[in-house]
């Protein structure tokens, strides 16, 4: 398993500090020199500004070696420490600074190998929330490292979540304080790692204007999200319009209408799963309680791509050789350790707040939307007793057409997972049969040695084979699948 931080030379879960011993004065004046004659040999020896102020940290990316040095040089002379520096560049494994290098409760984790927690009480903990539509625009910030977005929360309608038996109940309860985009995911859903994830980082309403809230204050919602062709995300489209920033330190003004932000879209109907961990930037401070979507959810490739183009451009790699050979690692934090945590699960409930009829009408005109605004042309052509009773038969249509296009969709993911799993089978076995070929060549045409590799080949053919049949008829079943939810939503 590896540590958190690069150099520590304690155990990867421990809690003891790992930090290397200050340089001596004569070292520093080497390492000053060095650093000076290596920037004015660089040709790209241009001064940027000296530091940014993220949501929880300092520090300044790089892509390369040589920019990675100018960036450190830059905060060194404007008086600060050498370790604030901090880019992707290796998923946060040379990371040193805060907790970072510790190890210990950190994230993220692939949570679907997270062991599951006993459970040690009768009574349930539920996963409370309530989400308003959010009317409000929203600032979507370019900071050199991600998409960062925070909420204006000015009237009584905070989004929140909480945990507790009952809404009336809550043990903790955060309010909704900022959006972070990451591509790929920093955390696994459905047991692997997925083109973008949206944290949603609560906050207690104690800490709520601290610069730098303590770990132990905040909350994060991780939600995954996979490109589909079929069906697009209302959330993400109102979080993309008006566009996106496309270069470093730019904001553009999303969220402007006709439609809002509805965050009760990443709830939906799956669990979460709750864990200990910390931030996944530095300082990496822990305490943070993180809620992982069981399943992701699906985004159209139009939105998923826009999101990681601007993610690429917060971080200076449009046009670069990383963007360009798609060797770009992304914006996420390598796994770390689980140190013995378990994951608990979290059953989502809505909280009281919102009338139940406000919420159906809000979802079905959603529904009318995304089928192109059925009943609405109908409402044009006239308002007599038949037409109303068009415009009532055609909503009705609309939500029956969108239910068989859900079940549809859902059918269709679960044979890919399948797929997904039989085709890594297939790879084993088959993989088995030319490791027992090569044993075969390796021991002559006679012997012991060669009997047993001969035995072994054969058995791993007929297994290769089978599951070479097996994978053809999932992807013939993925391909007429296909075909259905193409054909209810052409309907």
């Amino acid at each position: 398993v590896a540590s958190a931080g690069a150099g520590s030379c304690c155990h990867p879960c421990s809690g003891g500090d790992s930090a290397p011993a200050d340089m001596g004065r004569g070292n520093n004046v080497v390492f000053w020199l060095a650093l000076l004659l290596r920037c004015a040999a660089s040709t790209k020896s241009r001064w940027w500004p000296s530091s940014f102020m993220r949501t929880f940290s300092l520090g300044a990316p790089a892509e390369d070696d040589s920019i990675d040095d100018l960036h450190g040089l830059t905060d060194i002379l404007s008086g600060q420490s050498e370790s604030k520096a901090w880019n992707y560049r290796k998923q946060g494994m040379d990371w040193k600074m805060g907790e970072c290098r510790v190890g210990n409760m950190q994230s993220p984790v692939n949570i679907s190998e997270t062991p599951l927690a006993k459970k040690e009480t009768e009574v349930q903990d539920y996963l409370f929330y309530n989400f308003p539509v959010y009317e409000h625009p929203i600032a979507m910030n370019s900071d050199r490292l991600g998409l960062v977005a925070n909420l204006e929360n000015q009237d009584s309608s905070v989004p929140w979540i909480g945990i507790g038996p009952s809404a009336e109940s809550l043990s903790t309860k955060w309010e909704l304080n900022r959006i972070i985009m990451h591509s790929p995911s920093e955390h696994t859903f459905g047991g692997q790692r997925v083109p973008l994830e949206l944290q949603l980082v609560h906050v207690k309403s104690d800490n709520a204007y601290e610069v730098h809230p303590p770990g132990k204050s905040l909350a994060v919602l991780s939600v995954g999200f996979v490109e589909s062709a079929l069906e697009s995300s209302d959330l993400l489209d109102s979080l993309r319009q008006g566009g996106l920033p496309l270069s470093a330190g730019k904001t553009v003004m999303v969220n402007r209408g006709p439609s809002f932000s509805d965050f009760n879209e990443v709830i939906g109907s799956s669990e979460f799963w709750q864990y200990q961990g910390s931030l996944t930037e530095p300082p990496c401070s822990v305490g943070v309680q993180w809620f992982v979507r069981d399943s992701p959810l699906p985004a159209s490739y139009e939105a998923v791509n826009q999101i990681r183009r601007s993610l690429q451009a917060a971080r200076g790699l449009i046009g670069s050789s990383l963007s360009l050979f798609g060797e770009d690692s992304g914006n996420a934090r390598a796994f770390q350790p689980t140190c013995e945590r378990a994951k608990l699960l979290r059953v989502p409930r809505q909280a009281p707040g919102r009338d139940d009829n406000e919420k159906k009408g809000e979802r079905s005109a959603a529904s009318a939307n995304r089928l192109g605004k059925l009943g609405d042309d109908l409402a044009v052509e006239g308002s007599s007793s038949s037409g109303a009773k068009q415009i009532i038969s055609a909503k009705a249509a609309a939500k029956e057409k969108t239910d068989r296009l859900l079940r549809c969709e859902e059918r269709l993911a679960l044979t890919r997972q399948e797929l997904q799993a039989r085709e890594k089978q297939q790879e084993a076995e088959c993989d088995g049969e030319d490791r027992a070929k090569k044993q075969m060549k390796e021991a002559g045409s006679a012997g012991m040695r060669y009997m047993r590799a001969s035995v072994k080949a054969g058995s791993q053919h007929s297994l290769c084979e089978s599951e070479k049949k097996v994978v053809s008829a999932l992807r013939e079943q993925v391909r007429l699948q296909q075909q259905q939810c193409l054909m209810i939503s052409r309907e």
